[in-house]
């Protein structure tokens, strides 16, 4: 399962021990970690279990493998200065 989320609110809303496994990417290829260097990122991907979260910054594909706890969170997070003002 893949889900495309903004950068910062990844990082914002997830704490390293919701992270099982980390993996950056360029151009579809992975540079981190050294594991899997070189692989491209969607074999990777479907290798490992978990639920993906997709963000992309810096020219780079931040994939962020956790668990279903992690989901809930991110689903679960307090809305954004600007979401609330829209309302």
């Amino acid at each position: 399962m893949y889900i495309r989320e903004d950068y910062e609110t990844v990082v914002s809303t997830l704490c390293l021990c919701d992270v099982k496994e980390y993996i950056k990417a360029k151009e579809g290829k992975v540079v981190f970690p050294r594991k899997y260097y070189g692989r491209p990122l969607d074999e990777v991907l479907d290798s490992i279990g978990g639920f993906k979260i997709l963000s992309e910054r810096g020219g780079y594909t931040h994939v962020f493998v956790v668990g279903s706890r992690a989901l809930v969170k991110m689903a679960t997070r307090p809305a954004t200065l600007a979401q609330r003002a829209a309302t």
